[in-house]
C-alpha cells in the first residue's frame, strides 16, 4: 500500500508511506519525503520503493548464526554421559574415562572441536611413546569415537583432522596357573579384605564395581593393589587384565569353550574371547582351590 502526503505544506514536495506484507503476516513499512518533485514522479518512486520492499520481504530469512563447538573438555563429559545413556558395558565406561582423563584431555581439553590438528595427534602419540602398542591403538579409537559422537550430535560436520589407526597387535594370552592363583589368594589374604575381594572378583570377571565413596575406583588403584599382590606373592607382572584372562582360561580348559568364554566376560565376538584364553596350560582345578580359600577367607572374617 502507498500512501502520499504533502510535505509540510508543499504542493510539489510528497511524504511517502509504503506498507507490504506476505502470505504469513511478516510487515514491513518504510516513510520517507520523497527525492523528486511532483505528485506524478512521487508516484513512480514510491512504486520503485514498494517492489524493494516486497524484494527484501519476499527473500528468505537468514538463519541464526549457530555457536561455535564446545571445547574437547566439555564435549569430553557430554560423550561420556551418552555412552551411559546408550548403557555401555562397564569396563567400557572405565577406559572411555581413563584414555580421555590420562591421555587425550591434557593435550586437547581446551582446543575447540573443530581445532583439533595433526600437531594434536602427533602430542597424543608423543605422550605415549612409554605405552604399549595397543594402548596407543584404543587411545586413537577413543578419539575417533568423540569426533563420530560430536558429528552424530551436529556440534561439528565433519572431523577437523584424518588420523590412521594402526591395527593391534594380537599376543597370546597370559593367565596365572592353578598355583599362582592360589598364591595369589595366599597373598590377598595376608594383606587384608580388600585385596581378596579385588583378587576373587577378578577372577570372577563378572560385571562387579567396586564401591569407592559414591563412585568406582579407576585403573591405577588396581594397578597399584596388584602391583603390590604379586609381588608378595612372588608372581611375574602381567598387569592388570590377567584376572580376566585367568578368568576365561579357567571356562575354556574347564569344558565351557570359547563361546562360554564371550558369554559370561561379556564378548562381542569370539575372537576377542580367544584373547582371553592361555592355550598353554591347563587350570580347572583352580576353580576348587578358589572356591575352598575363598570359604575359608569368609569363615575368619
Amino acid at each position: 500500500m502507498i500512501t502520499l502526503r504533502p510535505w509540510k505544506g508543499s504542493k510539489n514536495e510528497f511524504e511517502v508511506d509504503v506498507r507490504v506484507e506476505n502470505a504469513v503476516g511478516r510487515k514491513l513499512r518504510q516513510r520517507v519525503k520523497a527525492p523528486v518533485t511532483g505528485r506524478s514522479a512521487a508516484e513512480r518512486w514510491a512504486k520503485a520503493l514498494e517492489q524493494e520492499l516486497l524484494a527484501q520481504l519476499l527473500a528468505p530469512e537468514p538463519e541464526p548464526e549457530k555457536p561455535p563447538p564446545p571445547m574437547f573438555e566439555e564435549f569430553a563429559k557430554t560423550f561420556l554421559d551418552l555412552c551411559q545413556a546408550d548403557r555401555l558395558g562397564t569396563n567400557t565406561l572405565m577406559n572411555y574415562d581413563g584414555y580421555l582423563r590420562l591421555y587425550l584431555l591434557p593435550v586437547l581439553a581446551r582446543r575447540r572441536l573443530d581445532e583439533v590438528t595433526p600437531k594434536d595427534i602427533t602430542a597424543i602419540k608423543k605422550s605415549l611413546v612409554s605405552k604399549s602398542h595397543n594402548t596407543m591403538c584404543e587411545v586413537l579409537k577413543t578419539l575417533r569415537r568423540v569426533f563420530n559422537r560430536a558429528i552424530a550430535e551436529n556440534e561439528i560436520k565433519s572431523a577437523p583432522v584424518d588420523f590412521e589407526i594402526p591395527r593391534r597387535k594380537r599376543k597370546p594370552a597370559v593367565a596365572y596357573d592353578d598355583q599362582e592363583q592360589v598364591a595369589l589368594l595366599a597373598a590377598a589374604q595376608a594383606m587384608g579384605p580388600m585385596f581378596v575381594v579385588a583378587v576373587l572378583l577378578g577372577l570372577d570377571g563378572g560385571p562387579f564395581v567396586l564401591d569407592n565413596q559414591g563412585s568406582h575406583f579407576q585403573e591405577h588403584h588396581i594397578k597399584s593393589w596388584m602391583k603390590a599382590l604379586v609381588k608378595r606373592a612372588g608372581l611375574p607382572w602381567h598387569g592388570t587384565h590377567v584376572l580376566r584372562k585367568s578368568c576365561g582360561t579357567r571356562i575354556a580348559e574347564g569344558g565351557g569353550g570359547v563361546a562360554a568364554v564371550a558369554s559370561h566376560l561379556r564378548h562381542k565376538d569370539l575372537q576377542t574371547a580367544s584373547d582371553y584364553v592361555d592355550r598353554r596350560r591347563g587350570s580347572s582345578s583352580a576353580i576348587h582351590a578358589l572356591e575352598t580359600s575363598g570359604r575359608r577367607t569368609s569363615e575368619h572374617s
